[in-house]
């Protein structure tokens, strides 16, 4: 069988895709499935984990992809990958506590269909869009936490945000909370407002020992 690839299946237990995703959404909706997959080799290691976890019997091979020189991570890389040290966040969070700060990967997010929620006009002059885009979402509703991997970040020294110094990253999430500020309603504002004052705190903190 062959889905989305001009590669040629050897045998009907074999079945090619041309994406990860292509792969996963197949094989939830078929009864029947097959025993072999074969992947791009661009293909995220983490869902391919998900893919090996949901379907034990299930043999996962990688195909190279000629638009592409990425060779797909051995098991002993993908065994041991770099984690984000942050707390884990609670089953469900609301607007409170991410006033406090952005505790969400945004590789990672998931937004409700149906939310229509009008961009403020400061928006496109916030340094920072994920934070104060996940804030406005959450005025509509809590924040579910979904205990798996659901994405893998790539980190390297040209990103436009984590290969930046402390004290810029500093400074700019202080502007975005401040826009942030500007459309929150009264019953938000003392909690914004503790989170720019210990920004405020932070920075200063952070200039005396430059």
């Amino acid at each position: 069988m062959l889905i989305g690839s001009k590669l040629p299946p050897e045998h009907i237990n074999k079945t090619f895709f041309n994406s990860g995703r292509a792969a996963f959404a197949y094989l939830v909706d078929q009864v029947i499935k097959p025993r072999k997959v074969y992947l791009p080799s661009f293909t995220c290691w983490s869902l391919v984990s998900t893919m090996e976890r949901k379907f034990p019997n299930l043999e996962v091979e990688f195909y190279p992809d000629e638009t592409s020189n990425t060779s797909y991570p051995s098991y002993s890389e993908r065994a041991n990958p770099f984690l984000f040290q942050y707390p884990k966040p609670k089953k469900i969070s609301t607007i409170y506590d991410l006033l406090k700060g952005n505790f969400i990967q945004t590789c990672s997010v998931m937004f409700r269909s149906g939310i229509e929620n009008e961009l403020p006009e400061w928006f496109n002059q916030s340094p920072l869009g994920d934070w104060p885009l996940y804030i406005l979402n959450s005025l509509n509703g809590n924040i579910y936490y979904i205990d798996e991997i659901m994405a893998t970040y790539r980190i390297h020294d040209q990103s436009n945000w984590s290969s930046k110094s402390y004290s810029y990253r500093l400074q700019n999430t202080l502007k975005t909370a401040e826009f942030i500020k500007c459309s929150l309603d009264s019953k938000y504002q003392n909690h914004i407002n503790k989170t720019i004052s210990k920004l405020n705190k932070t920075i200063s903190n952070q200039l005396k020992n430059e």
